[in-house]
């Protein structure tokens, strides 16, 4: 219908016959009502699923829906192109049926934590209807109506066959390196310290650079197959008791180095959420602070406090400034295609282990001279 100034609305109209006493019609009863909102709310609510719809077949990943007894309900075209299966197999099929026998008990077991609640992420090899077997990574939530009731779950499925071929060559690259520049740096460090206990003069003074040249690289292997295996491993988190921790970690080191000052500053007891190599990074950290401490005295301080969401750990010292360089592969991962020295790879090694850990690292200009790294970790 349409208004007096020319503006469209849309009516509801209702007729219904009118009889008299004998049964015979004698008029027509009609009502209207104005839905023009209702109208326009279920045009908008068509044009958000329309534009759902593109979204999600837009995407590269596998997108589905399960219902609570894990059939599919919905999926995006992605899942048909995959697995090869139609629409109408994928209608009356199980999610388990889309997977190898090795993956299914570990797709099921998935399945039944996410509809008990839990977020949820799982490996397992896709089997398509030609028999090919893709690795994918699938995740899920729990999906409830109004009511709290759960009725299913959604969730993604992403390709990880370059993934897995990245990891089996940097496998590869790590097993060459470890065995043959640690082998071969031993034997060097060997030669070179019989030659330093045999001769004097600047002989000997060679020889004992060579010695110390040959520990920074095997230190360099070791810190490469750190990176390595944290680059592969899925974190695990845990509460941890950082006062404790930060304690034994300071004891620890003045024991080391009886030349540095170290002091820690602390609450009596702080808990946060970290990974189990969230105390290999703090240890790093302070390492790092003291031997590459230049003043006649080093001095490190650790101070602790603790926030509503986060708790702060600065790492305070006081020798030369950290060059613009290295503070930059340490707060932000740096330049990859910057030239970085040996010690580049330990800032990696500490960035990683506290990022990980799912703390932030950042500097901050300290009073006086030296460094000041604080990090932020996540309270439980």
């Amino acid at each position: 219908n349409y208004r007096k100034n020319g503006s469209k609305f849309w009516n509801q109209v209702t007729v219904k016959p009118v009889y008299d006493e004998h049964g015979q019609l004698v008029r027509y009863l009609g009502t209207q009502k104005n839905i023009t909102t209702r109208k326009r709310r279920t045009e908008e609510l068509k044009t958000e699923q329309r534009i759902m719809n593109q979204a999600i077949n837009s995407i590269d990943d596998l997108f589905y829906i399960l219902d609570k007894d894990g059939c599919f309900r919905r999926w995006n075209s992605r899942v048909p192109e995959v697995t090869g299966y139609t629409a109408a197999e994928l209608s009356d099929m199980h999610a388990l049926d889309v997977f190898t026998k090795d993956g299914k008990p570990k797709v099921a077991n998935g399945i039944e934590r996410v509809l008990d609640g839990q977020q949820v992420t799982v490996q397992a090899e896709l089997r398509t209807v030609d028999g090919q077997n893709i690795p994918f990574e699938f995740n899920g939530s729990r999906l409830i109506d109004s009511d709290g009731t759960t009725t299913g779950l959604v969730g993604t499925g992403r390709d990880i066959t370059e993934r897995k071929e990245r990891r089996k060559y940097l496998e590869l690259l790590d097993r060459v390196l470890r065995h043959n520049l640690r082998n071969d740096m031993n034997v060097i460090r060997g030669y070179a310290e019989v030659l330093r206990d045999q001769t004097v003069g600047e002989t000997q003074t060679a020889a004992e650079s060579i010695v110390q040249t040959s520990n920074a690289l095997i230190d360099l292997a070791e810190k490469e197959r750190e990176l390595v295996e944290l680059i592969q491993e899925q974190p695990e988190y845990k509460r941890i008791e950082v006062v404790e921790l930060l304690k034994r970690i300071v004891q620890d080191m003045r024991d080391k180095y009886p030349s540095a000052t170290i002091k820690i500053t602390c609450p009596d007891a702080v808990t946060v959420r970290a990974t189990t190599k969230f105390s290999r990074g703090i240890r790093e950290l302070i390492t790092n602070a003291v031997v590459h401490n230049d003043a006649s005295s080093p001095e490190i301080s650790v101070d602790v406090t603790a926030g509503g969401d986060e708790s702060v750990i600065a790492v305070i010292d006081n020798g030369s400034k950290i060059p613009e360089m290295e503070r930059e592969l340490l707060t932000n991962g740096g330049n990859q295609t910057k030239l970085y020295h040996g010690s580049g790879l330990g800032l990696s090694l500490i960035r990683l282990l506290i990022t990980r850990a799912g703390g932030n690292i950042r500097f901050e200009e300290p009073p006086t001279t030296g460094n000041k790294i604080i990090l932020e970790i996540p309270n439980t």
